[in-house]
C-alpha cells in the first residue's frame, strides 16, 4: 500500500541525528562483566527495566572509567530500548529523568532524531503487528535471542509529518491506558476472588456462624459436616475409542467429544461448547454425560480443572466425572470447592512421568467441607457473581485488544488520518 503524501519511508538505520548512531546493540559480554559491577555509579540498564517499563529498579552500577570506555552504550531521555533476550519485543521510552547509564548485552538501543521523529511514535511503529513479525522472521527459532543491530535497521518506517506522528501515538496510547487499566482491574478481582473462595468455603458467609469445630482440613462452621467425594457421587472415568485416530469415531458431526483441552481452555465454571465432535460409531465407544454432570480433568497438563457441562457428550479418559450427585450438594458449590484444590491435586500426583494423572481412588478420598444447601447457593452464588464480573472485563480486555491492533495497522500505515495542522515531514 503506497504511503500519504507527505509521508516519507525511511530505514530505521536513518532515523538517528548522526550525533550518535541511530541503533546500538549493548556492550559484549567480555566488555561487560560481574567484576565490572560497583556499588554505585553509573547505572547499567537491562530487561527487568524494560519489561517493567520501570527504570527506577534494579542496582548495577559501573564506575566512571568503565562508563567512559562503553559511552557509546549511553542512554538518553527519548531512546527506545528494545528487549532481545526471553520476552519478545518489549519495548520502553527511557524518561526524562533518567540517571546516566549504559544498556548491557541484552538490550538494543534506538535512537530517533527528536526533530524528525516522535519516540512515542517510534515506539508504536516498532510494537506494531506488521514489525514484530518481521521482527519473528528474521529471528531464528522465533526469539530475540539472536536479532542484532543489522536486522532492526533495515525496518522501513512510514513517517508522517511530526504532529501528526505525536497525534497518531496519543491515539494508540490512549487505547494501551484502557488496556493496562482494564488489566489491573482483572488482576485486582483475581485476588478478591481468591481471598472470597479461601474465606467462605472455610468459615462460611461474613457473619453467618459463631461456633466452628477441628476436622483433618482446619477449623469449619459446626453446623457443616466434612464428606469424601466418594460419599456423595459415584466417581467414574470417560473412554476414548481406539484406536485413537480411527476416522470412523473421530471424524463426525453426531456427538460432542470433550476433552481435558476442552476444560482446561479457560477458567470459568460451564463447559457450553467442544470443538471436536464423534461420529455415532464412536460415541457407542465413549462414555456419554448429561448435560449438568461435574467433571474433572484427572491428567495431562490441564490435571485438576473442573467444569460443569452446559451440554450431554461423550468424555475421553483423561476425565472423571461425578454421577448420582448427593442431593446435599449443590453442583455449583462442588466446582468451586474442586476450583479451589486445583494446585493441591497437581502437586499430590506423581512426580517425573509424562502423563502424570489422578485415579478415580485418589479423587474420591479428596475431603469436603459441605454446609448446608441454602448456603451452598449463596457461597456459590457469591463466586458466580465475581466470576461474571471477571468475564465482563475479560471481554472489555478483548475488545481493546481488538481496537488496538485495527487502529495501528490503519493509522501506521495512513490508511486512517488524524486531523492535523501537519506540515510536511522534514526526512
Amino acid at each position: 500500500m503506497a504511503i500519504p503524501k507527505g509521508w516519507k519511508e525511511i530505514l530505521l538505520a536513518n532515523c538517528g541525528d548522526n550525533s550518535r548512531p541511530a541503533i546500538k546493540a549493548g556492550p559484549f559480554g567480555s566488555a561487560l562483566k560481574k567484576s565490572s559491577y560497583v556499588s554505585s555509579g553509573y547505572r547499567v540498564y537491562g530487561q527487568e527495566q524494560v519489561i517493567a517499563n520501570n527504570f527506577s529498579i534494579g542496582n548495577y552500577c559501573i564506575d566512571a572509567e568503565k562508563f567512559n570506555s562503553l559511552r557509546s552504550c549511553a542512554v538518553a531521555p527519548g531512546d527506545i530500548l528494545i528487549s532481545l533476550v526471553g520476552t519478545f519485543g518489549r519495548i520502553a521510552i527511557v524518561p526524562d529523568n533518567i540517571q546516566p547509564g549504559i544498556i548491557n548485552p541484552r538490550l538494543i538501543r534506538v535512537a530517533p532524531d527528536a526533530s524528525r521523529i516522535s519516540s512515542s511514535y517510534l515506539k508504536a511503529y516498532l510494537q506494531s503487528e506488521t514489525v514484530q513479525s518481521i521482527l519473528i522472521s528474521t529471528s531464528q527459532g522465533g526469539t530475540m535471542g539472536v536479532l542484532n543491530a543489522n536486522s532492526l535497521s533495515k525496518i522501513l518506517v512510514n513517517v508522517p509529518p511530526l504532529p501528526e506522528q505525536k497525534k497518531i501515538a496519543a491515539v494508540l496510547s490512549s487505547v494501551d491506558a484502557a488496556i493496562e487499566k482494564t488489566e489491573a482491574v482483572i488482576a485486582q478481582l483475581q485476588v478478591v476472588k481468591k481471598a472470597m473462595m479461601e474465606q467462605l468455603l472455610t468459615k462460611g458467609m461474613p457473619g453467618r456462624h459463631t461456633r466452628f469445630k477441628q476436622t483433618d482440613l482446619g477449623e469449619i462452621p459446626e453446623e457443616w459436616d466434612l464428606r469424601c467425594l466418594r460419599e456423595i457421587s459415584q466417581i467414574v472415568r470417560g473412554s476414548t475409542p481406539r484406536p485413537a485416530r480411527d476416522p470412523r469415531y473421530f471424524s463426525g458431526t453426531h456427538t460432542p467429544w470433550i476433552t481435558v483441552s476442552e476444560l482446561a481452555r479457560d477458567d470459568t465454571p460451564f463447559l457450553t461448547a467442544t470443538a471436536a465432535y464423534l461420529t455415532e460409531e464412536g460415541s457407542k465407544h465413549s462414555r456419554f454425560l448429561s448435560k449438568g454432570t461435574v467433571v474433572l480433568s484427572n491428567s495431562g497438563f490441564g490435571l485438576g480443572v473442573p467444569k460443569i457441562l452446559q451440554l450431554s457428550g461423550c468424555a475421553n479418559d483423561g476425565i472423571a466425572a461425578f454421577l448420582n450427585l448427593s442431593s446435599s450438594v449443590y453442583p455449583l458449590f462442588l466446582y468451586y470447592s474442586l476450583a479451589v484444590r486445583t494446585e493441591f491435586l497437581r502437586k499430590s500426583v506423581a512426580r517425573g512421568v509424562d502423563q502424570p494423572n489422578l485415579n478415580t481412588t485418589l479423587i474420591g478420598e479428596i475431603p469436603l467441607q459441605i454446609p448446608t444447601i441454602e448456603e451452598q447457593h449463596e457461597i456459590a452464588n457469591s463466586f458466580h457473581s465475581m466470576d461474571k464480573a471477571l468475564e465482563s472485563e475479560r471481554y472489555y480486555f478483548s475488545t481493546l485488544k481488538n481496537l488496538k491492533q485495527a487502529l495501528s495497522s490503519s493509522l501506521l500505515s495512513g490508511e486512517l488520518r488524524v486531523p492535523t495542522d501537519s506540515v510536511p515531514c522534514p526526512v
